[in-house]
């Protein structure tokens, strides 16, 4: 997906080279009443404007705008709304893991894990349709970030508190991928805290190892991706299941698994960060699997509890950085090995067709000697037959008329004979060009692989801390 979104111009507002702004930041600094409070003072209010709060973020595009009611002056853009959920994430994860939760008369307790979409049922930029009219707008509360534009100080402050302080939570892949592509690296290093909810099981009709997640995570969290959010330290991760009918017989549980399995593949990359705090909670929608009559398919709450602490334990895993990169050696060298593969292909395909085209050619000259040399042999019987019919014309013989038809026809055909061998030899000569075209396609081709060869041996490909990853991202998406 393209970036449709217009990145404003970023200017570091924290440096000056102007002596009387210099002077101006000191003196707002020595005469400012908030300024002048402790630093833990103004941390504190700082943090009461813009900051401990989850925040939603969600991308809306001007369809989408202009069909809830927004004016045509509005382009794609962020919407975000403070969360009001009154249970937090951490506190949603210890009632799941120790099920305490209330179970709704719905529902039953050996099955029920609150649902994500559930707690925030409240919240502007959740559900279904998240995006409120243009005469709601002003009740959604949102974080004010006027007092960045006070001072220089408190800029550089509140952006800090901004990052590191707030949750921003994503249930949608392209709303967090937008979201990543407007920030600068320095903001990206600064943010903290990551909250994702989203689907996860049946609802891709298709995938392998190169195609996970129907929600497309794995165009989000990419290698690069995870690498910029290197001071992310908190993650909160809500997944639900979606189950289908394509597994409604035979071993249930392993193949509902299985299909969860690869949709963790992207989620499973963050285990190359620094993480401290990552809370996993799996949920589902009883009335979607009541509806679809897949009750026997339905895991229990402990089912559930160990399938995502099993999730958890893996991305904290304190050698996670080791095994992504073992991972991505691993798919480095199939994607190699497959490359490799191809050019070999590429190479005998092409060697064949130069074989073709320098063997038509031979025939094509081979042709054209026969050719010519019928062209010659007709050419000259046709003086024969001329001079045999000067000859009866001159001795007054009866026949002379006759010798004089067949004199002509054979010039005639001598004509014909000699124009088919000069259309053979242009042709001889197209074919020679083309299979010269051909063998230095060829040449050109094994040029280049041993090129790339030398290349690979040559040159370190680190995983981790690299860029090069960036291009086997596109191609098996992620793994």
């Amino acid at each position: 997906m393209g970036n449709r979104f217009r990145h404003r111009r970023k200017q570091a507002v924290t440096k000056t080279h102007s002596a009387a702004i210099k002077f101006k930041i000191q003196h707002n600094a020595a005469t400012s009443p908030l300024l002048r409070l402790p630093g833990e003072v103004r941390e504190r209010i700082l943090i009461h404007t813009i900051g401990g709060s989850l925040i939603h973020v969600k991308t809306f595009h001007f369809g989408e705008l202009l069909k809830k009611g927004f004016s045509r002056t509005e382009n794609s853009a962020f919407r975000h709304a403070i969360c009001v959920a009154t249970q937090s994430e951490q506190t949603a994860y210890e009632e799941a893991v120790s099920r305490k939760a209330v179970v709704p008369s719905y529902d039953s307790p050996l099955f029920f894990v609150e649902k994500c979409q559930a707690r925030h049922a409240m919240c502007s930029m959740c559900g279904d349709e998240p995006l409120p009219l243009a005469h709601h707008a002003n009740r959604i509360p949102t974080v004010s970030l006027t007092v960045l534009g006070t001072s220089r100080q408190l800029y550089e402050e509140a952006t800090f508190l901004l990052w590191t302080t707030n949750i921003f939570s994503f249930d949608d892949h392209e709303s967090f991928q937008c979201f990543l592509w407007s920030l600068t690296p320095a903001q990206k290093t600064k943010l903290k805290s990551l909250h994702i909810s989203t689907d996860i099981g049946d609802q891709a009709k298709s995938r392998n190892e190169y195609t996970p997640n129907f929600h497309n995570w794995g165009y989000a969290l990419t290698t690069a991706n995870v690498k910029s959010l290197h001071g992310l330290r908190n993650l909160y991760l809500c997944f639900e299941q979606r189950f289908g009918t394509s597994y409604s017989n035979g071993d249930q549980y392993n193949f509902a698994k299985q299909y969860q399995d690869v949709d963790m593949v992207p989620f499973l990359r963050m285990r190359a960060l620094p993480l401290t705090l990552v809370t996993v909670t799996l949920s589902d929608d009883v009335f979607s699997i009541l509806k679809k009559k897949l009750g026997d398919v339905r895991w229990t709450a402990a089912t559930k509890n160990e399938y995502a602490e099993k999730i958890r334990t893996q991305i904290l895993d304190p050698h996670g950085a080791e095994i992504v990169r073992a991972e991505i050696d691993a798919k480095m060298a199939r994607y190699r090995r497959k490359r490799e593969e191809d050019k070999g292909h590429t190479l005998a395909l092409l060697e064949e067709e130069a074989v073709k085209a320098k063997t038509k050619a031979d025939d094509a000259k081979v042709k054209a000697t026969q050719r010519a040399q019928r062209a010659d042999k007709a050419e000259a019987g046709a003086d024969v037959a001329v001079a045999k019919a000067e000859q009866a014309r001159a001795e007054g013989s009866a026949r002379a008329d006759e010798l004089r038809a067949k004199a002509e026809w054979s010039i005639q055909n001598a004509d014909f004979v000699r124009g088919k061998a000069v259309e053979t030899e242009v042709w001889a000569d197209e074919m020679s060009i083309l299979a010269e075209q051909k063998v230095a396609q060829w040449e050109l081709a094994k040029l280049e692989t041993a090129s790339l060869v030398v290349a690979e041996r040559v040159e370190r490909e680190d995983v981790v801390e690299g860029e090069g990853y960036e291009q086997t991202d596109m191609h098996d998406v992620m793994d």
